[in-house]
């Protein structure tokens, strides 16, 4: 059985755990051993990085077309002001302001 950890120490398994996609019932098995705190950290920053690579990878591509992120973005707020539109209206209908 293990023994309990401080809230700190508990947020940084949630955060490891998070990271590696380990469930939190299992998160105990798939930590190196807590007792050695430097090995711990290097695991925790390992999966941080892994975990956040994908996104930098995804950012970096997305930033090197400004061209095509405008577009993107223009056409999202396109969509998005239709479906804002139309609560706002069923909102203010439902409040009498309409």
């Amino acid at each position: 059985m293990h023994e309990p950890v401080g809230p700190g120490v508990a947020n940084l398994l949630e955060i490891y755990a998070a990271c590696t996609r380990c469930s939190t019932p299992r998160r105990a098995r798939c930590l190196p051993k807590a007792s050695a705190t430097a090995c711990f950290k290097s695991a925790l920053a390992d999966a941080i990085v892994g975990a956040l690579a994908p996104i930098q990878a995804r950012y970096s591509e997305l930033r090197a077309d400004d061209d095509g992120l405008r577009r993107v973005l223009a056409e999202s707020a396109a969509r998005v002001h239709l479906v804002a539109d139309a609560t706002l209206e069923r909102v203010q209908a439902a409040v009498g302001l309409r």
